[in-house]
């Protein structure tokens, strides 16, 4: 299974032939319109789609392949901006969460990885299930001492660690927590000024066989500042 995740810095619709190249079963996208505004023919093997946000011009999308039907999940809260629940399939479905991750213009303390972390609480059900995190988290490690020790980028990591949940691109480079080789955000397309702040996390029971690719062609920054998530998942259980 192949999910791919991208910040799109806004106007999907004039970009989505990008990734349609890629051919992968699920799409994660941020700043991205509304459905209602994409061009459809672009999306037309994408039949399932969950939108949310504020601004029609400029939300998270989720799209999937006929195959993989997408249920919202109830509990979803608004009150973490953004982490959208999601489980994936009928049979053995697996559990995505969704981040695009905001500031808090009232509370300091919980923007970006803070969000984070109070949709994990919220959600914490899914994460004993098999499940997949996934998005722009507008957080690293190198930031920690920005944030009480609580909700910075490395106590969320060893939450999810404590449940049998790793970051994909650590598991496999072996680098450590704000050590990446790899960067996933060119701030304002400056080469000078990049970050890896786009994470996906998963169960143990799906890190075998598993593959993330950041393509290292600098053209895809003629489209965004971000740099897409390529993920390829093994599911032993998926039917």
């Amino acid at each position: 299974m192949r999910i791919i995740d991208w910040n799109c810095s806004m106007a999907f619709r004039k970009k989505a032939n990008l990734l349609l190249k890629l051919d992968a079963d699920i799409l994660v996208i941020q700043e991205c319109e509304h459905p209602d505004k994409l061009n459809i023919a672009d999306l037309t093997d994408y039949p399932h789609k969950v939108w949310i946000g504020t601004n029609h011009n400029k939300g998270l999308l989720v799209a999937a392949k006929e195959g993989y039907p997408l249920n919202q999940l109830a509990n979803y809260s608004e009150d973490y901006k953004y982490a959208l629940p999601i489980r994936v399939g009928s049979n053995n479905p697996f559990y995505l969460i969704a981040i695009w991750a905001q500031t808090d213009k009232v509370n300091w303390q919980n923007r970006y990885i803070g969000q984070v972390r109070h949709a994990l609480d919220a959600y914490q059900e899914l994460l004993t299930q098999n499940c997949v995190i996934v998005g722009d988290f507008n957080s690293n490690a190198i930031w920690d001492n920005e944030h009480s020790k609580a909700l910075n980028h490395s106590a969320v990591v060893q939450i999810l660690r404590d449940k049998g949940i790793e970051s994909l691109y650590h598991h496999l480079t072996k680098e450590a927590q704000g050590e990446e080789k790899q960067k996933t955000l060119f701030f304002r397309k400056n080469l000078n000024l990049s970050y890896h702040i786009d994470h996906c996390f998963v169960s143990d029971s799906l890190l075998k066989n598993s593959k993330l690719k950041i393509p290292g062609n600098h053209s895809w920054l003629t489209h965004s500042d971000h740099l897409p998530l390529i993920i390829d998942l093994e599911f032993p259980f998926w039917k």
